[in-house]
């Protein structure tokens, strides 16, 4: 995955989060965003094709994501 425009650093950061997801469909969802927010040209995930998995776990693999990209620069 070629992270354009993050610092190696912050990238690193945000695939730990997404590797310590124990739950199968919210680690795949985590990785589409954080492919979304990171490349550019791609389409944010949509919920549907993650269920069962809820909207508010869905929000907070979304909210802890940017939180990470944001506090390091990017």
């Amino acid at each position: 995955m070629t992270m354009q425009g993050i610092q190696p650093a912050t990238g690193q950061t945000a695939r730990a989060f997404v590797k310590r997801i124990r739950n199968d469909r919210k680690r795949a969802y985590a990785t589409a965003y954080l492919h979304y927010l990171t490349m550019e040209g791609t389409t944010e995930p949509q919920s549907d094709d993650y269920q069962p998995l809820s909207y508010m776990a869905m929000q907070a693999v979304r909210l802890e994501l940017t939180t990470i990209l944001e506090e390091n620069g990017s």
